[in-house]
């Protein structure tokens, strides 16, 4: 286990040492900073199938990922390390404590053509809580082994399918250090920087409205909070990281956007039951207003997790049968549509502003428009 902690903690070390020694090697060596979003199904880790039935697409998970690649363009090969963290929380900590994973990986891959092959190290952290760990439960899972990856590149963006246990590591099997696991894959889209022309570009790419089809977007989206009075740690607003994928042509656009609050007050007893995913997918398009061409209007479907509803549910029911246990913990009980207004600052930085009319809601938080459709954003876009 400590070998495997030093590893993991020289490894960007050794990367960030390659990096300066790429840039005396330049026409060699070219050295990526990757941000992107990784997603995959955290009830079916296990293997490819499922665990519950019906729970694959309800259990997608999306997590912010951030990358380094060493490439070797004239070779086709490169060296490559990724990190991420994922969390979910549930309604019901007696039967599913909240989940929480940190990922890392080193390898290798080859590419031809746009395409890649890779092949690499992994060390994964499994984690589940009970009351943000500082309860009586906590129970931890430490994974290494070999995973391999398929990948699709076009200019700056890549676009992969990663299995992230082809082979487990565990030195005391009797059969053998490596065995077969076919487990976690995962769907990974990453924007990678080229540090050395992004160092010495001064004027715009000639693929600038290739780079444009494709947009990553980080930021916080903000709304009202429909259980403030009636939960004592319920603040007035929530204000939650987001992340997104834009796909755009013209003026037109398909938007994908998740964001997730967690109430984090770890002094109140029920800390992290209490929180929200909130799910758009839309249309939008480009227009002009008051002779300024900056604004966008989309039109949406909206569904969310409100954790803290289902939860005093269950505990105003908590014999309520299999549903609070085996599916209200993780099914979206709130669904909607929505308009979004978005308004771009500058080259990077959109304003939004959105409203969202629920045609199916919890009683505490009601149909139609209700405290918390009307939502505000600031995202900044890798476009």
């Amino acid at each position: 286990m400590r070998k495997e902690i030093v590893i993991k903690n020289l490894a960007p070390a050794i990367l960030l040492v390659l990096l300066n020694f790429s840039s005396v090697n330049a026409q060699i060596v070219r050295p990526k900073l990757g941000l992107g979003l990784t997603s995959y199904s955290y009830f079916n880790e296990g293997k490819l199938g499922t665990f519950i039935e019906n729970t694959f697409f309800k259990s997608i998970i999306t997590a912010p990922t951030i990358g380094l690649k060493l490439d070797f363009p004239d070779y086709h090969f490169g060296i490559e390390s990724n990190y991420y963290q994922a969390a979910s929380t549930t309604s019901n900590p007696n039967v599913f404590l909240f989940y929480g994973k940190q990922y890392f990986d080193l390898g290798l891959y080859g590419s031809y053509k746009g395409f890649s092959l890779s092949v690499f190290y992994t060390h994964i952290n499994f984690r589940n809580y009970t009351d943000f760990g500082f309860g009586d439960i906590m129970d931890l899972a430490y994974d290494t082994g070999i995973g391999l990856g398929l990948g699709y590149s076009k200019e700056s963006y890549e676009l992969s399918l990663r299995l992230e246990r082809a082979w487990e590591y565990n030195p005391d099997n009797i059969y053998g250090p490596f065995f077969g696991a076919l487990e976690i894959f995962t769907l990974r889209l990453m924007k990678n920087f080229d540090l050395l022309n992004e160092s010495n570009r001064s004027t715009p790419s000639k693929h600038e409205s290739v780079q444009k089809f494709f947009n990553l977007q980080f930021g916080l989206i903000g709304s009202g909070n429909g259980l403030h009075g009636i939960v004592g740690s319920m603040p007035y607003v929530k204000l939650a990281p987001a992340v997104g994928v834009e796909l755009n042509y013209k003026n037109f656009g398909v938007y994908l956007r998740r964001s997730l609050w967690l109430n984090l007050d770890v002094d109140y007893p029920e800390a992290g039951r209490f929180s929200s995913l909130n799910n758009h997918i839309g249309l939008s398009y480009d227009l002009k207003l008051f002779n300024i061409d900056r604004f966008n209007i989309g039109i949406h479907h909206v569904w969310n997790y409100t954790r803290g509803q289902q939860y005093l549910n269950i505990l105003q029911n908590p014999t309520g049968g299999a549903e609070n246990v085996d599916v209200l913990s993780f099914l979206p009980q709130n669904k909607g549509v929505g308009l979004a207004l978005g308004f771009e600052m500058n080259e990077h930085l959109d304003f939004m502003l959105i409203s969202d009319f629920y045609y199916e809601a919890e009683a505490r938080l009601g149909k139609g428009f209700n405290s918390e459709s009307l939502r505000f954003g600031l995202l900044y876009n890798l476009r």
